[in-house]
């Protein structure tokens, strides 16, 4: 069974992390297709793995954990060979990408929910209507955005554990977990989970495992490298947010544009116009 985290374990090492405004966190993406056939030859040149998908119609591209510039580098490789190999996507596919090597704790997640709640709109606001409503990007229900640092870990147990209604409560009837101190983030949940399907997936992170992940479900399908690139720059830059201004999340009313200037610098011009 390959999934992202077990497809390779080492993260590629790299000279440069100009391309993230010095963010050293890992990365790695899931490419969803529609159509199109790997070649022999090319099925062996990357770091990735083709895994079936009953969501969609072609094969989804699981890549290796990657870092830096050598990392984006082996991305737009992949992208190329993709689209040599006449890959396409369609409104069913979707583009995942999971951010590593941050200090995944309890207060980092109930962050990550505080934060997602702040600027879901605007997340939302540039990815196709495909994505909206769409069952395996799920929005963040309503409940959770009373989340804060007083109720903050029974709410993440219940965005992990729980199974929420609409407004937030927890469903004590099914019988599933929640965080104590005996039900902690070394708890085993299974791959397929049904809480895993929020766009804003923090499973991963709050469960037993290597290399625990923050994973970003939102986007829609793409083999377009300039547009996973600068993807993958916002969900990092989401993960650096919350790692160093933290009480400016919990003042409220963070903005993407804010995001984006704290963590990428100066080159946050460039991607802010490339978000508009």
């Amino acid at each position: 069974e390959t999934t992202f985290s077990n497809l390779k374990t080492k993260p590629m090492k790299s000279i440069s992390h100009s391309i993230t405004n010095g963010m050293r966190y890992t990365f790695g993406v899931e490419i969803e297709t529609s159509s199109g056939e790997i070649s022999e030859y090319d099925k062996y040149k990357h770091n990735w793995a083709c895994v079936e998908d009953g969501s969609i119609d072609g094969g989804e591209y699981i890549t290796g954990i990657f870092v830096g510039y050598r990392g984006f580098k082996e991305l737009e490789d992949i992208c190329n060979t993709l689209k040599k190999n006449n890959c396409d996507i369609n409104e069913k596919c979707g583009l995942h990408v999971h951010i590593g090597g941050a200090h995944f704790n309890k207060r980092f997640s109930i962050l990550a929910i505080m934060l997602g709640c702040q600027l879901e709109d605007e997340l939302f606001a540039m990815v196709p209507k495909s994505r909206h409503g769409n069952n395996y990007c799920r929005k963040i229900k309503n409940g959770f955005s009373k989340t804060n640092m007083l109720n903050g870990v029974k709410q993440l147990g219940r965005y992990v554990f729980g199974n929420v209604n609409q407004e937030g409560e927890y469903q004590k009837s099914t019988g599933a977990c929640y965080l104590n101190r005996v039900t902690n983030r070394k708890t085993e949940r299974s791959k397929y989970c049904d809480n895993r399907y929020a766009w804003l997936n923090l499973v991963k992170c709050n469960q037993a495992g290597d290399n625990p992940t923050i994973e970003f479900r939102q986007h829609g399908g793409t083999i377009t490298y300039d547009k996973i690139k600068n993807w993958t720059l916002i969900c990092m830059s989401f993960v650096n947010f919350i790692e160093n201004n933290q009480r400016r999340i919990i003042e409220g009313r963070v903005t993407l544009k804010e995001v984006i200037e704290k963590s990428m610098g100066k080159k946050a011009p460039e991607l802010l116009k490339y978000i508009n």
